[in-house]
């Protein structure tokens, strides 16, 4: 354990023989403030020890040989001649029948000088600088949850807007489709080989199916119609009437679209007094 005894003889430089013991107080001065604030306190003790003349032979050569070597220590000095004096001369203004007792004031003035040291306020000026850290910290987080709840807001009402958008737009699209396909059959009978079915294609806006056949060279009549999907009829009309065009005759029909289904289907027509003439197409309904 250090002492006072032993920081006064570091101070006046007699421990220089103890290395170790020098080691350890120079390392408790750079470490510990409150072993800092003591040695200070003795240094100024020494300081008004020297100042009244109170020191031995042997302390004053070692005070001036050594201990005032540094020159903070030759401030001290000087600061605490200084501060002698203007109590002396206080005192002798105030007509006192005895001197103003120095010492204790003055070690007053310079144990709160140490309290005030530079390392006391660094570590407060740190205090103070880690606080704010954390204010402006806590204020940046702060603002941080602000943006990103008002960009969440802005990203809810923006998908909100586009499923608006997207639904009007479907609407418009469902009003824009054509509300009645066109199918014109020109030969009957299953067409094979590479041939292909001739094609209609629906959609969700398609209610009717307009079909032209072209059914014979013979003479306009009535016609019974039937349609016929996966070998089951579906619909049929009777009565249907033919119309004369160059080079023989049509048969212009309605079909609801409810009625079709996806995939080939046949259109029976049979003439009044005639046989029965199957037609083939095909149908595909678009999303």
């Amino acid at each position: 354990m250090i002492t006072d005894t032993n920081i006064r003889e570091y101070l006046l430089g007699r421990l220089d023989s103890d290395v170790e013991l020098v080691e350890s107080i120079d390392e408790k001065i750079l470490t510990d403030p409150e072993f800092s604030i003591s040695v200070d306190v003795i240094e100024d003790e020494i300081i008004e020890e020297y100042l009244e003349g109170s020191l031995s032979v042997e302390d004053t050569r070692a005070v001036e040989r050594h201990f005032l070597r540094p020159p903070e220590r030759q401030r001290k000095l000087k600061t605490a001649r200084l501060f002698s004096r203007h109590l002396e001369t206080e005192s002798r203004k105030a007509k006192t029948e005895r001197p103003v007792p120095a010492r204790g004031l003055f070690k007053a003035f310079q144990i709160g000088r140490a309290l005030l040291s530079f390392r006391t306020c660094a570590e407060f000026a740190a205090a103070v600088v880690l606080v704010a850290s954390i204010l402006i910290l806590s204020n940046q987080r702060h603002e941080l949850d602000t943006a990103i709840k008002e960009t969440g807001r802005q990203l809810t009402q923006e998908r909100e807007h586009s499923a608006a958008l997207n639904q009007q737009l479907q609407s418009a699209l469902k009003s824009l489709q054509p509300a009645i396909a066109m199918l014109n059959l020109v030969r009957p009978g299953l067409q094979r080989g590479a041939q292909e079915l001739p094609e209609v294609k629906m959609n969700s806006g398609t209610k009717t199916l307009h079909i032209e056949v072209a059914v014979s060279s013979g003479a306009p009549g009535k016609c019974r119609v039937q349609l016929l999907h996966a070998g089951k009829m579906v619909w049929s009309l009777d009565g249907v009437n033919t119309t004369a065009v160059p080079g023989g005759t049509i048969l212009k029909l309605d079909v609801p679209t409810d009625v079709l289904s996806p995939g080939t289907s046949e259109l029976e027509v049979t003439p009044s007094g005639g046989g029965a003439i199957s037609y083939w197409f095909s149908v595909s309904k678009l999303q």
